[in-house]
């Protein structure tokens, strides 16, 4: 009987140990939001910088994120900025940056925009758009 008892507990806390750390980190991710101050500081050090409109409430967004987060991980992507602009409060923001959609994200390298996407969640095509701003 003990035995029974043992095994699925050893298996499950098994799986939270491996478990754990990956969405420890995916957790610890976050886009800080966009301000125009930031941003601007961003362009004049030259960095590159990855800009996502989000809405909490839209399914698409919640469907990019697993995506840029495991992008965000990866090694050559570590020195970017990061900005998210809220769709429903930063309007203003949306049409400075000529975004007319929530679930679009844009590349800049200093100040010229390198590459966007809309409403897309595939790794892969994420990585690549990142890709556009390496030197």
């Amino acid at each position: 009987m003990m035995k029974r008892v043992w095994l699925p507990l050893f298996a499950a806390v098994l799986g939270l140990m491996t478990i754990a750390p990956i969405y420890s980190a995916w957790a610890a991710l976050t886009w800080p939001p966009y301000t125009a101050e930031a941003f601007a500081a961003a362009q004049d050090e030259g960095r590159t910088i990855a800009v996502v409109v989000h809405a909490d409430w839209c399914t698409t967004c919640r469907a990019q994120e697993p995506a840029l987060n495991e992008v965000m991980l990866m090694p050559e992507f570590a020195g970017y900025a990061y900005f998210r602009v809220d769709y429903d409060l930063q309007k203003d923001v949306m049409a400075e940056l000529d975004v007319p959609q929530r679930s679009t994200v844009l590349i800049f390298k200093g100040k010229e925009e390198v590459g966007r996407l809309f409403a897309e969640n595939s790794p892969e095509a994420i990585r690549n758009l990142f890709s556009f701003g390496l030197d």
